[in-house]
């Protein structure tokens, strides 16, 4: 077993011990730039053959301690038209059975002008963005590195239904990764690299970055943080409703936040959980996604009528 592969197989040990449902790998972590530089077209064969034991490793050990994880290399695909191998930058999603549930490839590569930090000479991605269903109360999105700079990426997760993006990445994000998790209420989950060390971003769905203080583990080379999966956002359009809502629900509780955003935020009052979404749903309250996606959909479909928006409020969800 290599070196990278015996780093990968204690770090997911420890996650395993501390009850982490997903392990996140930064960019390129088992091959890249950084690691097995070597593998390019002069050495193909073995480089496909190395991928495939990773994919091995990353499956018995998804499988063996009952966890979530997001395997990172550079990956060399035949492409289907051309039956040509390509090079991406690549992401593969297995579940606590080691199923490989598929995969996401970067779709910007650094392509700069001259004097920039030089190109990834890889192919752009042509599958577009993914979401996957989890069994952990999220569902995920992947996003490696230079994706987060065009927005519309992020967007695209959200509007597929994503809870949570998994940027690996070669940075830590700065003020991008809590804008973007403000404007789509999305939890961000930063692993930086390439070189495997860096201080992990995590940032919850309402842009707040989690402090290190908060963190259930730390090391040099791994994080733990313990999300949680309720914590909604909701627009004070809806406060009457959502009073009477809590009146009646004490294992719910409102977070501040401040008054100019007009929105609240709750989540359960203990770590054990409560399903929040839930509850919203029977008090017809949309969290402020849910909102959005509804009068968009319901205003263009108006829009394409000719028609102005009518006098009639249908409830949530049920009259959609």
């Amino acid at each position: 077993m290599t070196e990278q592969l015996e780093l990968a197989k204690e770090k997911i040990a420890i996650a395993a011990k501390y009850g982490s449902d997903i392990v996140i790998f930064p960019e390129t972590f088992f091959i890249g730039p950084f690691v097995y530089p070597e593998c390019d077209e002069k050495k193909l064969t073995s480089c496909i053959q190395y991928q495939q034991e990773t994919l091995d490793f990353c499956s018995d050990q998804s499988e063996h301690y009952g966890i979530w994880i997001v395997c990172t290399m550079y990956y060399w695909d035949m492409d289907s038209e051309t039956r040509f191998y390509q090079k991406h930058n690549a992401a593969f999603v297995f579940d606590r059975k080691g199923t490989n549930l598929g995969s996401y490839y970067k779709m910007f590569p650094v392509f700069e002008m001259a004097y920039g930090i030089g190109n990834e000479q890889l192919y752009p991605s042509r599958k577009g963005v993914q979401v996957w269903d989890t069994d952990f109360g999220m569902r995920m999105c992947i996003l490696i590195c230079n994706d987060i700079f065009f927005s519309d990426l992020t967007a695209q997760c959200a509007s597929l239904g994503a809870d949570l993006v998994v940027w690996p990445a070669a940075w830590k994000g700065g003020r991008v990764l809590p804008a973007l998790a403000m404007v789509h209420n999305i939890w961000i989950v930063n692993a930086p690299g390439p070189a495997n060390i860096g201080k992990a971003n995590v940032v919850d769905n309402v842009g707040r970055v989690v402090p290190e203080e908060d963190f259930v583990y730390m090391d040099r080379h791994t994080k733990i943080v313990e999300l949680e999966t309720e914590q909604v956002v909701l627009h004070n359009n809806f406060d009457g409703r959502i009073q009477e809502m809590l009146s009646s629900h004490p294992q719910v509780a409102v977070q501040n936040f401040d008054d100019m955003s007009e929105i609240t935020i709750l989540r359960p009052t203990s770590k054990k959980g409560y399903p929040v979404r839930a509850l919203l749903r029977s008090y017809n309250i949309p969290t402020i996604r849910e909102l959005a996606e509804w009068m968009r959909k319901h205003i263009n479909e108006v829009r394409m009528r000719g028609e102005p928006i009518p006098a009639y409020s249908p409830r949530f969800p049920d009259d959609q």
